[in-house]
C-alpha cells in the first residue's frame, strides 16, 4: 500500500486485528511473507511516525496517540523515500523514541528474515545522515530542553515518553 501510515496502522492494528493476528504469527514462524510499500512498511515496522500524512483523527481518536507499528523489524522504524529533508527529524525521532530509524532511499528495501534485517537494492546502503558530526550534539541537546518541558497523558509514544511534533 501507499498513502496514510496512520490507516494503515488502524487497519492492522483494530479494524483487523483477529484476522491481522494470524497472519503475523505466520509471518514470525516464517511460514507467510509481509512485503509492504510506502506507508505499509513504515506499518510493518516499530514505529510510524515519521510522516506528513498523519491524520488527526486517526491518531487522536481511532490509534489512541499510539504510534507503534507491528514491530516485524525489530526494534527499528522505517522512512522510506528518504532524503535528507527527513535526516533531522529522524535523528531526533531515534533520541526520543529509542528506535533505530532505517533511513531508505528510493529503490532500497529492508529484508527481514529472523532475526537479521539488511538493506536491499541498487546500493544495499542507507542514506547517509548529514548530522553526523559537530552539528548533532547541538540537535540533541535542543530535544532534551523542549522535552523536559512536555507534559503528556500517559498513552503517549512507547514507554511514556513525550509524542514528537514532526514538521
Amino acid at each position: 500500500n501507499g498513502g496514510d501510515p496512520d490507516l494503515a496502522t488502524y487497519i492492522f492494528q483494530i479494524f483487523g486485528a483477529l484476522v491481522t493476528k494470524d497472519i503475523l504469527l505466520e509471518v514470525r514462524s516464517g511460514s507467510l511473507i509481509f512485503v509492504g510499500r510506502s506507508a505499509g512498511t513504515m506499518a510493518g515496522a516499530a514505529g510510524e511516525a515519521i510522516t506528513f500524512d498523519s491524520n488527526p483523527a486517526l491518531m487522536d481518536v481511532l490509534l489512541r496517540n499510539s504510534t507503534a507499528g507491528l514491530g516485524l523489524a525489530g526494534m527499528c522504524a522505517i522512512r522510506p523515500h528518504f532524503t535528507a529533508f527527513w535526516d533531522q527529524t529522524s535523528r531526533i525521532y531515534e533520541h526520543g523514541s529509542g528506535l533505530k530509524v532505517v533511513r531508505l532511499p528510493f529503490g532500497e528495501a529492508l529484508q527481514c528474515v529472523g532475526p537479521r534485517c539488511t538493506v536491499v537494492g541498487p546500493t544495499s546502503h542507507t542514506a547517509p545522515s548529514a548530522f553526523d558530526g559537530p552539528n548533532d550534539p547541538r540537535i540533541i541537546r535542543l530535544f532534551e530542553g523542549v522535552a523536559r518541558q512536555v507534559h503528556h497523558a500517559p498513552g503517549h509514544l512507547a514507554e511514556g515518553r513525550p509524542p514528537l511534533m514532526l514538521v
